[in-house]
């Protein structure tokens, strides 16, 4: 328990670096620090890595929370890590502070997520039908993102233009997305299986 809380508190205060290193830079850019929460919380990365940093703030203070919203957060940070290395642009053309907020939030804090819930919460008993928790977080944040787009007219990512997708389009969008965040939720609880069989 003592080594899950020095790390949990380790990746809460990298994860909080990764999030503050973005607020900077986008007060760099001359934004004001409302600007710079405003825009930056229309991204899934950005809610994701938030739900990390209190998840594992809550556990390095000694309240940890809920197995399935440890459950959910660890299915949304690896969600954003396969859904920018896979879909949205790489990291390998930018520099510095950029470059290194783009690698904490998009491949360190996911994978380190992961190998945390891994070694410390996957002992814990899993039903099958847990798995549902990973499509929450990603549903919850659609519905904003969608309503705010209503008056903002920008849509943070291509899978959820209502504009260029249209009304199916959109519908049959976030059905895989909602599936492939199942898929994820079903792979933690399989893992969960394996190492408590």
């Amino acid at each position: 328990m003592r080594i899950s809380k020095i790390t949990a508190s380790a990746l809460a205060l990298l994860t909080l670096a990764g999030l503050v290193i973005r607020i900077y830079l986008h007060q760099e850019s001359g934004k004001s620090l409302l600007e710079a929460f405003s825009f930056l919380y229309q991204f899934f990365t950005i809610w994701s890595n938030t739900l990390v940093f209190i998840v594992f703030a809550l556990f390095a203070c000694g309240r940890a929370p809920h197995r399935l919203v440890i459950l959910m957060s660890t299915v949304a940070i690896m969600g954003v890590g396969i859904i920018f290395h896979t879909l949205l642009s790489s990291p390998a053309n930018q520099q510095g502070l950029d470059l290194l907020a783009n690698l904490i939030t998009h491949t360190f804090i996911p994978i380190l997520t992961f190998l945390w819930w891994a070694g410390f919460q996957s002992q814990h008993y899993f039903a099958w039908q847990d798995a549902i928790a990973g499509i929450f977080f990603p549903a919850i944040y659609c519905v904003y993102a969608l309503v705010r787009a209503e008056y903002s007219g920008f849509y943070p990512y291509p899978f959820i233009d209502l504009e260029k997708l249209g009304a199916a389009g959109l519908i049959k969008s976030i059905f895989i997305i909602s599936l492939a965040f199942l898929i994820l939720g079903l792979c933690l609880v399989t893992i969960s299986k394996l190492r408590n069989r």
